[in-house]
């Protein structure tokens, strides 16, 4: 039951990730990825027809990231709070699950302002809660 759970939710995520870039221009465009932890492939926005740059402040998540993707993403180690990249050095950005929150105000605020600054066109916040799972079958709940 947890893999069909896995399963639907990847779906539904890669559905919503869909309608929200697609009115993005693509092929030649850049983006980044902020957060790998969150188990989202960027190998997903690259097949979709972006340039991407994944950064993630684990090697070994940016390894095994590597490892899936190969020469098709670059990857970066830093911090989402810290980005090191100019201002505008990508037509759009998203951040994965950085636990933007009214209780981590500060760090929010931090992290939304430097992907704000590096992303010249336009971001996507995915952050998923007990909220996000209205379109589950109640079976994949268990």
């Amino acid at each position: 039951m947890a893999e069909y759970r896995r399963r639907f939710l990847s779906l539904a995520r890669q559905s919503v990730l869909h309608q929200l870039i697609s009115a993005w221009k693509r092929r030649g465009s850049s983006l980044l990825q902020v957060g790998l932890n969150a188990g989202f492939s960027p190998e997903f926005f690259w097949e979709a027809g972006f340039d991407v740059t994944a950064l993630d402040r684990s090697a070994a998540c940016l390894s095994a990231a590597r490892a899936q993707t190969g020469p098709r993403v670059e990857y970066v180690c830093g911090s989402a709070e810290m980005l090191p990249f100019d201002n505008g050095a990508f037509d759009y950005a998203v951040l994965m699950h950085h636990g933007l929150d009214a209780k981590n105000f500060r760090a929010s605020e931090t992290v939304l302002s430097e992907a704000l600054r590096v992303a010249a066109r336009g971001i996507i916040i995915m952050e998923w809660n007990c909220f996000s799972f209205p379109g589950v079958p109640r079976s994949a709940h268990t």
